[in-house]
């Protein structure tokens, strides 16, 4: 992957020219920035944003936010799925159960038994699980992919083309795939990952054939995803496939063919594939550059809980192969740290792994609440100040 810095790029450009691994007009600024900032940005109750009862636009909020403080926006959208399909039905009921929480109970009927959930929604996360569907593995598991795999005809692409719209030249959009195979089965199994890796130990053949199905469901959205004009990139997320959970080890065998399948299809289609892998995974790095995934975040530092603690070394070794975003320390520095410490972390950052593209300057893992907006606007300056000089 190489490339050329030119004319001047929009936001969408330069991300999109990072994202494949070329070389932007200026290493390109996005932060992750979920609910928590446009939460402080808009001052709106959570509930009017996020969960059941939000009657405000989420995605024109969002993007409005990262435009707000001068950044190169990035925007996921998600496919919208049926409350009925040819294999199952779905009802769900909520309620505030005080002032600051919302609760979801759902019921899902499928050809392979009945499944019940419970979630809960408040100012720090949507749809946190606080009764999952599958709590009996044989009994169950099979219903959960009769639910959650459902064939296309039940999937929507409205959200993505209305993000497209609301995004155009300010950034770019991704359309959420969902998450990596294990990550799969933890978020829907009672016990959530530590059950999940029993499973694994008790059924692996049965999980080995699930799998494949997933993988094929993932590149029929991929499919789907690419028949939407205007759609420039699909998004993975690792949700409980931490590298430091699984290891190099049951991450290359669960987790690594299937990037390599999902990347190769998405290729065909000239969709760059995004991954989103938190929490430790300096080991996990080199392997995934290996499957065709274009881009990788958050590379976490020690201070933030993660194991990236040389950018540069890390850009030697990968890059050319793989993309890298991240890095930002979003508690002990953007939200912490003084504006001096916040241009000095950017500044690093781009020295490090911004030479020959492939790099955006971005947070190891979300942006949080009570961020101060200086620190906000600073990190965008930094990125103009800096970023075109590598």
């Amino acid at each position: 992957m190489s490339g050329k810095a030119g004319a001047k790029m929009t936001s969408r450009e330069r991300m999109l020219a990072a994202c494949k691994g070329l070389v932007p007009d200026r290493v390109p600024v996005s932060p992750e920035i979920w609910t928590a900032t446009v939460l402080d940005h808009t001052g709106l109750p959570f509930h009017k944003l996020s969960g059941p009862f939000a009657d405000e636009d989420y995605i024109a909020a969002w993007y409005a936010t990262q435009k707000h403080y001068g950044f190169d926006a990035w925007v996921l959208a998600e496919f919208e799925q049926a409350d009925e399909g040819e294999a199952y039905s779905l009802k769900s009921s909520s309620r505030f159960i005080d002032d600051d929480t919302i609760e979801t109970l759902t019921e899902v009927k499928t050809r392979s038994g009945n499944l019940q959930a419970a979630s809960r929604t408040n100012d720090i996360y949507d749809g946190w699980m606080r009764e999952r569907p599958v709590k009996d593995f044989t009994r169950d598991f099979p219903a959960y992919m009769e639910y959650t795999m459902c064939g296309m005809e039940c999937l929507g692409t409205g959200q993505i083309s209305r993000a497209l719209d609301a995004v155009g030249e300010g950034g770019l959009v991704s359309a959420n795939l969902g998450e990596l195979f294990v990550s799969y089965l933890a978020y829907g199994r009672e016990g959530d990952i530590g059950q999940a890796l029993l499973d694994i130990h008790d059924h692996e053949g049965f999980l080995l054939d699930a799998r494949e199905r997933y993988i094929g469901w993932l590149c029929e959205k991929i499919g789907l995803a690419a028949q939407v004009q205007g759609l420039e990139s699909v998004f993975i997320n690792c949700g409980y496939s931490d590298g430091g959970v699984l290891g190099p080890g049951a991450y290359g065998f669960w987790e690594i063919p299937l990037l390599e399948r999902i990347a190769a299809h998405a290729k065909e289609y000239g969709l760059p594939l995004h991954l989103h892998q938190h929490g430790r995974c300096r080991r996990i790095v080199p392997l995934v550059a290996q499957t065709g995934v274009s881009i990788i975040d958050s590379l976490e530092a020690p201070s933030a809980n993660g194991d990236v603690s040389d950018l540069a070394e890390l850009k030697k070794e990968v890059g050319g192969r793989i993309a890298l975003k991240g890095n930002i320390d979003p508690n002990n520095v953007l939200k912490n740290g003084t504006e001096k410490q916040v241009e000095a972390a950017a500044k690093e950052c781009i020295e490090s792994a911004g030479a020959g593209g492939g790099f955006i300057l971005s947070t190891g893992d979300s942006a949080l609440r009570g961020t101060p907006e200086r620190n906000l606007f600073r990190l965008a300056e930094a990125g103009e100040k800096y970023g075109g000089i590598y």
